[in-house]
């Protein structure tokens, strides 16, 4: 038991008592904790997605106004993959094409290329 203990670096009581009770060496699932974030995440995620706010200084400005008192390590990390979520959402960039006599059918329709680009109509 002393060779036990001195290879797993524990005391040998610890040893004698997980050769006693193996079951004791299994560590019990603990139940998840709750974050001080957990009540906010649904507003913070409006604001990145519907309103588009990526800045989290100003989403933590935001929340300590509601009574947010944690800090803004445990924001950034929640709000970093939404900002993932938030690029992919959005529409490709038109490009125009290299050529335009070969893009168009016709002349109205590169006119109306060309309106849509002008009025930022994507």
């Amino acid at each position: 038991m002393q060779e036990i203990a001195h290879e797993l670096k524990l005391s040998r009581t610890t040893v004698r008592k997980y050769l006693k009770h193996p079951e004791a060496v299994i560590p019990k699932p603990r139940p998840p904790r709750s974050s001080k974030l957990d009540a906010y995440k649904e507003q913070i995620k409006k604001w990145v997605m519907e309103d588009h706010c990526a800045n989290c200084e100003v989403i933590f400005e935001r929340l300590q106004k509601m009574g947010y008192t944690g800090g803004i390590s445990i924001l950034k990390e929640y709000v970093q993959p939404l900002l993932g979520l938030m690029r992919s959402k959005k529409k490709p960039k038109i490009r125009p094409p290299k050529r335009l006599e070969d893009a168009y059918c016709c002349s109205a329709c590169e006119q109306q290329w060309w309106k849509s680009r002008r009025d930022g109509v994507n």
